[in-house]
């Protein structure tokens, strides 16, 4: 990650030609990112999309990593905006229902948007599966204690760590080689079949 306060702008634009400028700079950041990585993403190559002068681009950001760092937010703020209340509204449902609903969020969230969060969970840039382990290992936990007599495993934390983990790796490894399978019905349905098998003291089918 960055050094603390590497995201902040050098100035925060008050005038509405200022606003319209910076957006303009993150789009062609997000675009520049998604399109042909973060290595390849100079601030050059970032003001040209933006069509602005390099030197509008340093009035407001004082380096790349300043710019990557605002977009990463950005995607995480969208990703918790869109999805968690989908996620929630999951566990109401069946254990089964459940599964699979957990399921379909995640490989939507890889689908939808899948160049720029490949980018943007290389190594040094965590943020989205920390974002993800953070906000739903809660629910998940709570989900899992209230139906404890379905299920095999006893230490909640660590079964709920293990589904999301299982889960986020393999779609976000598929999205990487073989991402038309995210849009395959079976591919999803074997995902939950994965995760009951762990979970259920009892076969279960998808």
């Amino acid at each position: 990650m960055g050094k603390p306060g590497a995201s902040a702008p050098r100035k925060l634009p008050r005038q509405e030609r200022a606003r319209v400028t910076v957006e303009a700079i993150l789009e062609a950041t997000r675009r520049v990112v998604a399109e042909e990585g973060r290595e390849r993403a100079t601030t050059n190559r970032i003001a040209d999309v933006a069509g602005v002068s390099i030197g509008s681009l340093y009035q407001y950001f004082p380096n790349k990593d300043a710019l990557i760092a605002i977009v990463q937010e950005r995607e995480e703020e969208s990703f918790r905006r869109n999805l968690d209340p989908r996620f929630e509204s999951l566990f109401d449902l069946p254990l089964l229902d459940a599964v699979r609903g957990v399921v379909g969020l995640i490989i939507d969230y890889h689908r939808e948007s899948r160049d720029i969060h490949n980018a943007l969970q290389e190594a040094a840039q965590p943020g989205f599966h920390d974002a993800l382990m953070e906000r739903w290992l809660g629910v998940v936990v709570a989900y899992l204690d209230e139906h404890r007599d379905e299920i095999r495993p006893t230490k909640l934390e660590l079964a709920a760590r293990i589904v999301l983990e299982a889960l986020e790796a393999l779609v976000h490894e598929m999205s990487l080689r073989d991402p038309d399978l995210l849009d395959d019905p079976e591919y999803a349905s074997e995902l939950t079949a994965l995760v009951l098998g762990y979970l259920s003291p009892r076969p279960l089918h998808a």
